[in-house]
Parts: C-alpha cells; sequence; structure tokens
C-alpha cells in the first residue's frame, strides 16, 4: 500500500490571520477587490497574489491591531514556501 503525504497547507500565517479576526474568503476578495472565488485560488496557490494584494492584505490586518514590524511581505507570502521546499 502507498503512502500518500498530505499536502501542508498553503500560505499559513495568512490563514492563521483569518481565523483569529474571524475573516472569510468572501471578506478577504473585498479586501483585495475580486470575488471569493479568485481569493480562494489565491489561497491555494492555483493563482498568484499580486503585489497590490501583498499590500492590501498585510494594510489590512496592520489596520486591525496586528504589529507592522512583524507582519511582513515575507512572512504572509513567502515564508512557507521557503520552509516546504526544504522539507522535500
Amino acid at each position: 500500500m502507498r503512502k500518500t503525504r498530505q499536502a501542508a497547507p498553503t500560505f499559513p500565517e495568512l490563514r492563521a490571520l483569518m481565523a483569529k479576526y474571524g475573516k472569510t474568503q468572501l471578506d478577504m476578495g473585498k479586501v483585495t477587490g475580486t470575488t471569493y472565488i479568485t481569493y480562494g485560488k489565491k489561497l491555494n496557490n492555483e493563482v498568484d497574489f499580486s503585489m497590490s494584494d501583498m499590500l492590501k492584505i498585510r494594510a489590512f490586518f496592520v489596520g486591525l491591531g496586528e504589529n507592522p514590524e512583524e507582519l511582513t511581505i515575507e512572512r504572509l507570502f513567502f515564508a512557507w514556501k521557503n520552509h516546504n521546499s526544504e522539507e522535500a
């Protein structure tokens, strides 16, 4: 029997912030100016977040109280990719 490896969730920091503040894909689509479907595709790494999306999302969570020095674009959108590639 072949073992299948469960893929790690995409954008874990972003997902954690969404959960912390009770924000849905619909809410976040409004933040980025897209539909919840498009936002979902971005969150599942099927479509890339644009730099504009990244800046809007970061600003949104900073506005909710997140520390702007700790909440970097790197942390939100890229650190998980680097971590996952090291495991491969």
